[in-house]
């Protein structure tokens, strides 16, 4: 018998020194908390949790790291001894729960297992409940009313923003469903990762792959719109073991179907189906996270080496080595540091950088120094140039650099929740020359 299940697990995860075997890597994913990934830098970043701002608070376990090759035609995988020994052990341990299954059903049911049985029963009637509130739920989604529509997707927002911070998965923790919207050629759901916006759209129209755009006479079927949305509005545990169409045809066999757009008339023409309100459009509200205000004092550099604070308080002006250096030339890049930290989380969340650039002036007449600075505004997506006079207040340029950082956090939090477009006030927005 031993003999037989050893080759049995070697039939499914290869031998023992075969840590290529990419079955064995598929048994580790399938069983939790394995992740790919090409590097332990890529891993780590996908796979830790971090706080808001971008710092980290929960290290993800390498033990977990399936290691990827994606350089060649075909992935390369690389398990470690451990790695290998546990995809073994998962496969001994479902070939044994198979063998108990079979010797199960060849026994006479006891009064333990008619009890067992009765419950197995009834969590199986719990689910196919479950699953088919799910799948009104989702075809209310797709061609209910827009009111109807939006109150269902609130719903679902919900649910799955409470099941991501409850998962143990990092990229779960740190997955967030900000809003739905339906439109009349596709349906968006808005979503953060780690900060970053990834909105995942569905058309509602056959694409031209030529062309790369719909075709508004070749409207998708409710179904297929469906199996695009299937995994992003219904909970993992319901459906990491289901197929989309195995979803379906336990949906069929219980009575329910999609809402079809058009039916046939007696004549067997096609035509509108009353019952059908997909085509109105509708947006839940928006549902996204503040970015936190900046403060200096809060922050060191991006070595983790000194206060930004400190570094505002230590301009001054010096003799050194290479002779006289006025303190506003170290001050343009202590101000760089301010701006990079504090918008950070901003440009997280905008997905791009927002090209800050800062750099100095010395008005010899005046007397005015000028620390200019530019960057590209988050909310309009054009370029602003300003400047901050400086003349040796240290204090003055930190309050005012915090002031600027914080009003752009803020014209961008108000955006967001608005879904409003609303510049940034003060600034310009025509280019200015470095002057520096």
């Amino acid at each position: 018998y031993d003999q037989w299940k050893e080759k049995q697990i070697d039939t499914i995860t290869g031998r023992i020194g075969d840590k290529s075997n990419e079955n064995a890597a598929q048994i580790l994913f399938n069983s939790g908390g394995y992740k790919y990934a090409q590097t332990s830098d890529e891993y780590f970043e996908n796979n830790s949790v971090f706080d808001e701002n971008g710092k980290e608070i929960e290290k993800a376990d390498l033990k977990y790291w399936i290691k990827t090759d994606n350089s060649g035609s075909r992935p390369e995988i690389k398990l470690s001894d451990k790695q290998m020994e546990e995809a073994r052990s998962l496969a001994n341990t479902e070939i044994e729960s198979q063998i108990s299954h079979v010797e199960g059903l060849t026994k006479g049911a006891s009064g333990q297992q008619k009890q067992q049985d009765t419950a197995n029963t009834t969590r199986k009637k719990e689910e196919e409940d479950r699953n088919k509130a799910y799948f009104g739920d989702i075809n209310t989604v797709i061609t209910g009313l827009g009111t109807e529509g939006a109150a269902v997707s609130e719903d679902r927002i919900t649910d799955m923003n409470q099941r991501f911070l409850d998962s143990k998965n990092s990229t779960d923790k740190n997955t967030k469903i900000n809003s739905i919207e339906r439109g009349a050629n596709e349906i968006v759901i808005n979503k953060t990762v780690r900060g970053v916006n990834k909105p995942v759209t569905v058309d509602k129209f056959f694409k031209d792959p030529t062309t790369d755009e719909l075709d508004l006479k070749r409207p998708l079927t409710s179904k297929d719109i469906a199996r695009k949305i299937y995994r992003e509005l219904i909970p993992r545990a319901a459906t990491e073991d289901m197929s989309f169409d195995e979803f379906y045809d336990a949906a069929l066999k219980s009575g329910m179907d999609f809402t079809p757009k058009e039916i046939e008339d007696a004549d067997g023409n096609m035509i509108p189906n009353p019952e059908y309100g997909g085509d109105e459009a509708f947006s839940t509200k928006t549902q996204i996270e503040k970015i936190s205000n900046y403060n200096s004092d809060d922050f060191t550099d991006l070595n983790q080496t000194k206060s930004i604070a400190l570094e505002f308080k230590g301009l001054v002006d010096a003799d050194g080595d290479t002779g006289y250096r006025d303190n506003f030339v170290d001050a343009a890049p202590v101000v760089k540091k301010a701006f990079s930290q504090g918008l950070k989380n901003v440009e997280k969340a905008y997905g791009s950088s927002l090209d800050v650039v800062v750099s100095y002036n010395d008005v010899l007449a005046s007397g005015d120094n000028e620390i200019i600075y530019s960057y590209k505004d988050p909310v309009t997506g054009k370029k602003v140039s300003d400047k901050f006079i400086y003349n040796d207040d240290n204090t003055k340029l930190q309050s005012e650099v915090d002031s600027k950082i914080n009003e752009i956090i803020d014209a961008y939090n108000t955006s967001r929740a608005s879904g409003e477009k609303k510049p940034v006030v003060s600034g310009s927005t025509e280019e200015k020359p470095d002057m520096g």
